[in-house]
């Protein structure tokens, strides 16, 4: 027993000191590029992208409907539970994505900028695109593979910055701020899923989905 529990304790000293690589790491790629991205950009341009974010924040309230905290506790089928918790992070995200893109034409004429409206449908794509590989970023937490979890943020922190750049510094405009978050999803995608063993089953695990909602509807 106490040399389990001194396993976990460095497992979880391990985990935190990831963690806060990966935090100071991003935040520092973050904190450089956006002071020259303030540089390069417009005012306007940072601005109707903060529109579409503010559709975008209140939306990603739903995103997760607490599916992720479901996981992270199950002690048992949790194989079952992944499977179930894939699929319905798949329909919840594809539900946002087709809500913000029918409503971005009445954000555009609330704010009178049409811009807003191609910029909030691209933002929007990022709930289903995230639902690809959300499942495997929990069960790798729930693993504390937080070494693993870490290279992939810094990795995928870093690309997006270096691609923002390079679209502010071609014209892209406003575009710089939006573009590099979607296209990065995918290469984060595959840097989880090659991380994580977990592979979905076609079945959609619909009877694990009441016991899911039950937990997750007092975290949401």
């Amino acid at each position: 027993m106490t040399e389990h529990t001194s396993q976990v304790g460095e497992e979880l000293r391990r985990g935190a000191l990831w963690s806060t690589i990966s935090r100071f790491a991003t935040r520092f790629i973050l904190f450089g590029t956006t002071i020259v991205l303030a540089r390069v950009l417009s005012p306007s341009d940072f601005g109707v992208v903060a529109l579409g974010m503010v559709v975008w924040s209140l939306a990603s309230l739903f995103a997760d409907l607490g599916v992720s905290a479901s996981l992270i506790q199950a002690k048992d089928h949790i194989e079952e539970q992944a499977n179930a918790s894939f699929w319905l992070n798949l329909f919840i995200g594809g539900g946002l994505t087709l809500l913000t893109f029918l409503v971005a034409p009445l954000v555009g004429r609330f704010y009178d900028t049409d811009l807003v409206v191609p910029i909030l449908r691209v933002q929007g794509l990022s709930f289903m695109l995230n639902g690809f590989a959300t499942v495997q970023s929990v069960l790798l937490t729930k693993k504390m593979a937080f070494k693993e979890l870490a290279h992939v943020e810094i990795v995928t922190g870093f690309s997006e910055r270096i691609l923002a750049l390079i679209l502010a510094f071609t014209g892209f405009a406003a575009w710089s701020l939006v573009v590099p978050s979607i296209f990065i999803i995918p290469i984060r995608t595959f840097m989880l899923w090659r991380a994580s063993t977990f592979r979905p089953q076609l079945d959609l695990g619909r009877k694990q989905w009441s016991r899911i909602f039950h937990f997750g509807k007092h975290v949401f």
